[in-house]
């Protein structure tokens, strides 16, 4: 059984992990990768494993070697693997050392539980829609993001002027400080703070949430994936941000951004007792009386 284990930034108490891992594997003769984002940790890390046989430091070359990635970290740790997960068709399941924990559900004790799960095919795969990210006049440019596409002020605090098509039938025009379009798992994320309505992960549905807009009955809009959404800046003629997930880029008015389902999927990892709804109510603490 061979493992790829992905973090963004080193961690110390992400050692016992791996060791756990790396022991697990080694049992079951097996190799762990390590794959990460900042190389400047580099020689930090091979210090702290040089004791393990077989790990390897992975450089994204992961064809045909491992059964799934392990993430460690939270939510946004679990959200880079998606570049690396849909080239190699590689399931994903998140260790949570972060905070809320919409998506990395796995708690550090239980390692070696998960790894037994995976081992004995005791899991689900479900299926998280991705959207797909093309600008107009950038034929090399597209992304794909899992949780969300936003356009919103880059630096200037100037009103967005957003034209948004649906199907090329014009909707409306948003005055706001930007506009989100999430999945369904994104619905939980930065949607959700801005007024946005939570879906259930599979729903076959995006939402458009507009933030802080100056119409106050522009409201969130939940609407069928299988359309293609068009937006444009209108104004102002500056540089605006346009993220998906945590790719950055630079527009400016009269770009055209096309959204739609994309045909890839984010194969996350889910175990019987992985509830969406239990993670809602201990999450967000539902029904929780906290009076004193």
């Amino acid at each position: 059984m061979n493992v790829l284990i992905f973090f963004s930034q080193w961690r110390d108490i992400f050692f016992d992990t791996i060791q756990a891992i790396c022991l697990f594997c080694a049992k079951e003769n097996g190799n762990v990768g390590i794959y990460f984002d900042n190389q400047s940790d580099n020689e930090r890390i091979k210090d702290k494993i040089s004791q393990f046989d077989n790990i390897i430091i992975e450089n994204n070359n992961f064809k045909n070697k491992y059964c799934c990635i392990i993430s460690l970290g939270g939510d946004g740790t679990l959200l880079d693997t998606l570049p690396i997960s849909l080239k190699y068709k590689l399931p994903v399941y998140g260790i949570n050392y972060g905070k809320l924990g919409f998506l990395t559900w796995g708690d550090p004790q239980y390692i070696i539980e998960y790894l037994n799960r995976i081992k004995n095919n005791e899991y689900k795969i479900s299926k998280r829609t991705t959207i797909e990210l093309n600008i107009k006049d950038h034929t090399s440019l597209f992304h794909n993001a899992l949780n969300e596409v936003t356009i919103k002020q880059y630096k200037d605090q100037y009103l967005i002027s957003i034209d948004l098509l649906i199907n090329d039938n014009f909707v409306c025009s948003y005055w706001a400080d930007g506009l989100i379009v999430a999945t369904p798992t994104g619905s939980t994320a930065y949607s959700l703070s801005c007024g946005g309505p939570i879906l259930e992960p599979t729903a076959a549905n995006f939402v458009i949430t507009p933030i802080a807009p100056h119409n106050l009955t522009s409201r969130p809009l939940v609407i069928r994936d299988d359309t293609e959404l068009t937006l444009i800046v209108k104004y102002p003629d500056i540089p605006i941000l346009l993220t998906a997930d945590a790719n950055n880029h630079i527009i400016r008015a009269g770009q055209q951004i096309t959204l739609k389902k994309s045909k890839n999927y984010f194969p996350l990892i889910e175990f019987e007792d992985n509830s969406f709804y239990k993670v809602l109510r201990n999450k967000l603490m539902w029904g929780q009386d906290n009076r004193k």
